[in-house]
């Protein structure tokens, strides 16, 4: 309690009430008295317990019982710190009743305003105080809360290494999309030589068929005579039109033979061209691997930092929400304990004044109304959740938003190759199946358990704490530790290998699994991770497994993904849904792939 130990009156106080009490300041000794009885229990000091318990005895033989009944008839306010005030119990009233009964007696003599002194000294030194520090733990607690919230945001700081990938980022990107500009060029002159030698390859064709045409022997029907022609006329004759012939045959050879050498020269300059734009686009490929695994890392990064700093968030809120419920509930006790003591510091001032004054000035004291003020705690607004793209501003290769972002502006002549980064999807394959498959399921069941806990059995068993992205991840980690049986993901990231004997208990946010899985590790489940917005007209429905969850999704029209909480609520989603981050849930496809 607030007042307990701070009314623990010293010795000399507790003899100067015996001293009082025998000069005939037996009502007031009572009510003095009566507040260190009561919490002097607390004490350390047994020869002071002693004294007090002494003094009852006295005041027992000496008070008046009606009045003694009436402030011993509950602990005292003071004993229990839980002091309310008129607005909350009678012990309060109890003892303002007994202060004014005790000012009615009009005592002013120099004993009683002595005692008058010491109990406010009392009020003021240690009531006063133990309040105000108890006010300023509890402004520290909910500033230090806050601080803890907003430090979280630390996670989202980059560490050098993947800095460093970001700031590689904008010059990959430019190099990449310079270098599919000279492929770009490269392709069309390439293209435009081909076109070129496609229409030479027609021109040559032309000539050389005109060519085969006439390299032909005459028929013999040409060397007939004509009309009576004697040697002399048909020789002549047939010599003239022999030689046109042949002078249209040489013509037609060298046609044909000029344009199979353009061809030919078109061809080689193609080639070269070809050549040219090949080498360029295997170039460009690998820039563009670079480029897409730089930012795939970059990203891979920077969603883990947001998947902790979501985390640190959500945990830090709970519990300043529940700390922050405490102190508003504490705070409101000490307003009450602080204007009774305020209460008590004016009944006391009316000591001392003369019967006509002390009445009027006692009932002021209690309609007064008190300032609390400096019990009243501040509570600082909180910071607010940053979406996981704030800290850097990247985004997911593979994605339509990265493709739109590296692969928009390229030329049309030199377009991106498929992405083959790390975090890129691989391309997907359709199938024709329209159940979901048992054995997908089993191996889920039997390597990834959720919300279950493995813990060791053996106390020789060690292993140091890792982050890691997923589950897989995890229970890759553990195959490779010496006497691991079992691997525990928590929603943190944090992976932690067990041994052989550990047993398993549930325990929201875990995933963990044995390391001799009789089914494959299957990716189609994911950790951390929801679907978002859930269909409308689909409500939540608890359910005892991933499994039905998925069973649940399979069977409602319009749903592609499902999402499972800590608390085993099943939330549907359909085809525009998103991945986003969320510790403690599990999420994953309508159907999954046969493994």
């Amino acid at each position: 309690g607030g007042w307990a130990n701070a009314w623990a009156l010293p010795a000399p106080i507790a003899a100067s009430c015996a001293r009082t009490m025998q000069l005939r300041l037996q009502r007031w000794a009572a009510f003095t008295l009566i507040a260190g009885v009561s919490l002097v229990r607390h004490a350390a000091s047994h020869k002071l317990r002693t004294q007090t318990e002494a003094l009852n005895v006295e005041l027992e033989k000496s008070l008046d019982p009606k009045l003694l009944s009436a402030l011993l008839s509950e602990t005292f306010v003071l004993d229990g710190g839980n002091a309310t005030g008129k607005a909350g119990g009678s012990s309060l009233d109890s003892m303002e009743e007994a202060i004014t009964q005790l000012a009615k007696e009009h005592r002013a003599d120099p004993e009683t305003l002595e005692l008058v002194a010491q109990i406010k000294l009392l009020l003021h030194d240690q009531v006063k105080t133990r309040l105000l520090t108890q006010k300023d733990e509890l402004q520290a607690s909910v500033d230090e809360l806050t601080g803890d919230i907003e430090r979280c945001t630390n996670h989202l700081n980059m560490s050098d290494s993947e800095s460093s990938l970001l700031h590689q980022l904008p010059a990959l990107s430019k190099d990449h999309k310079e270098c599919r500009a000279i492929e770009s060029d490269a392709a069309i002159r390439r293209d435009a030589c081909r076109d070129v030698q496609a229409s030479l390859l027609t021109v040559k064709d032309a000539k050389c068929t005109t060519f085969q045409h006439l390299h032909k022997i005459p028929q013999s029907t040409v060397c007939s005579a004509e009309g009576g022609e004697n040697a002399t006329v048909w020789y002549k004759r047939i010599l003239a039109e022999l030689s046109a012939e042949r002078d249209h045959l040489a013509q037609s050879e060298g046609e044909c033979k000029n344009a199979t050498r353009d061809h030919h020269e078109k061809e080689a300059e193609c080639g070269k061209h070809a050549e040219n734009a090949t080498n360029l686009r295997v170039h460009c490929n690998l820039d563009q691997d670079a480029l897409d695994q730089v930012a795939c890392d970059a990203f891979q990064g920077d969603s883990r930092e947001c998947d902790l700093y979501h985390a640190c968030y959500q945990q830090e809120l709970i519990v300043y929400n529940t700390t922050v419920g405490s102190a508003k509930s504490q705070e409101v006790r000490m307003h009450v304990e602080f204007r009774a003591v305020l209460r008590m510091e004016c009944y006391l001032d009316t000591f001392g004044l003369s019967a006509d004054e002390q009445s009027p000035a006692i009932d002021a004291c209690r309609v007064k109304d008190y300032n609390t003020d400096p019990m009243t705690i501040t509570y600082p607004d909180l910071p607010h959740l940053l979406p996981c793209s704030a800290s850097t501003g990247n985004v997911e290769p593979g994605t339509q938003a990265y493709e739109d972002r590296e692969y928009g502006s390229l030329p049309e002549k030199a377009p991106a190759k498929t992405c083959g980064a790390s975090c890129c999807p691989l391309p997907s394959t359709t199938t024709t199946t329209t159940t979901p498959w048992d054995h997908v399921y089993k191996a889920v069941e039997q390597c990834f358990i959720y919300r279950t806990l493995a813990s060791s059995a053996d106390p020789n068993f060690k292993d140091t704490r890792t982050v890691e992205a997923t589950p897989q991840d995890c229970h890759a980690r553990c195959s490779s530790v010496a006497g691991s049986g079992y691997f525990v993901f928590y929603w943190d990231g944090g992976c932690h290998c067990e041994d052989t004997g550990a047993t398993l208990s549930m325990q929201a946010g875990a995933v963990s699994g044995p390391m001799d899985c009789k089914g494959k590790p299957q990716d189609c489940y994911v950790h951390n991770k929801k679907y978002v917005p859930d269909m409308a007209g689909v409500n939540r429905e608890v359910v005892t497994s991933l499994e039905q969850c998925q069973e649940k999704c399979f069977n409602t029209e319009g749903c592609m993904y499902w999402t499972i909480w800590w608390d085993m609520g099943c939330h549907l989603q359909g085809g525009d849904a998103v991945l986003e981050a969320q510790p403690g849930t599990a999420a994953g496809p309508r159907m999954c792939p046969p493994t």
